[in-house]
């Protein structure tokens, strides 16, 4: 079962970074900027590395301590809960939710 949750939080961080990418890279590409779309997604996956390696850990303290009361937190609770957000997050990024202006 924790090999389904290891699964989908990668599906899920894969989709938050489709969405930050997207708004952070798009305008400094589109203006030319950066030249090469290549280097703009190298750069926006080493911003994402950082920001995930530096506050990664608060908010696993925050959502581990003070969010939810671990008693209630099984395996399979917590797979209804990443799914639904992953789900959420993908079919948003699929429909261009929120909208970027053109």
């Amino acid at each position: 079962m924790e090999w389904i949750a290891i699964i989908i939080s990668c599906f899920f961080a894969l989709n938050i970074g489709a969405s930050g990418a997207a708004a952070s890279m798009g305008v400094a590409y589109g203006s030319k900027a950066i030249n090469r779309n290549i280097h703009a997604l190298f750069i926006c996956a080493i911003a994402i590395y950082l920001g995930a390696t530096i506050g990664g850990g608060e908010v696993i303290r925050t959502i581990g301590e003070g969010l939810i009361d671990p008693q209630f937190l099984t395996i399979k609770i917590v797979i209804v809960i990443l799914l639904s957000a992953t789900m959420s997050l993908f079919i948003a990024n699929l429909l261009g939710i929120p909208p970027i202006d053109k």
